[in-house]
């Protein structure tokens, strides 16, 4: 998906750009700005964290995912992630529910940790505070030079669609 982004930018002749990811857009964020860096001025990153890079890195998203969006009647889904991204993936119209379960089990290509020291742009981290997907991005923040972290106070995963999490990133994005 990452050679995608860079195969659209082409494409369409942009030769760098900011970039934005939410969630498994910003692990692809992640694998464009260690790899191709020199594409892109800044970052945001939201709802990213440490449990996609550090504790399990190269593993799938929590395995209700995939299950979550092939239940046929979602009141059936008990797992509360899987329960909150089929209730999010339901909720955008023409979203393939099927290519949404494919992407989950992919097991994805880990990042090392020393890698993000190469990473030589501004990049904002936006966070919810009760993040319970990816957990706290305190060490992703460490990882890479200059990041800087927002936590949206009594926000989840879904922090991306929090009207509190708008200026940070206004505010970052003006500054560069």
């Amino acid at each position: 998906m990452a050679g995608d982004v860079l195969n659209l930018m082409d494409y369409l002749g942009i030769e760098k750009a900011d970039l934005f990811g939410y969630s498994m857009g910003s692990a692809i964020s992640c694998h464009l700005l260690v790899y191709h860096g020199e594409r892109f001025s800044s970052a945001v990153l939201t709802g990213s964290g440490d449990r996609f890079f550090f504790e399990s890195a190269g593993a799938n998203v929590p395995d209700g995912m995939a299950a979550a969006m092939l239940a046929e009647d979602p009141s059936q889904i008990t797992d509360p992630v899987g329960k909150t991204f089929r209730a999010l993936a339901d909720g955008i119209p023409g979203n393939d529910r099927q290519a949404l379960a494919a992407c989950s089990q992919h097991v994805r290509e880990p990042i090392d940790r020393a890698d993000f020291a190469h990473v030589g742009v501004p990049v904002l981290i936006v966070n919810g505070a009760n993040d319970d997907v990816m957990g706290t991005a305190d060490e992703l923040v460490a990882a890479i030079p200059g990041a800087e972290q927002v936590v949206i106070p009594d926000a989840d995963h879904l922090v991306v669609f929090d009207p509190r999490a708008k200026q940070p990133v206004l505010s970052f994005l003006e500054e560069q």
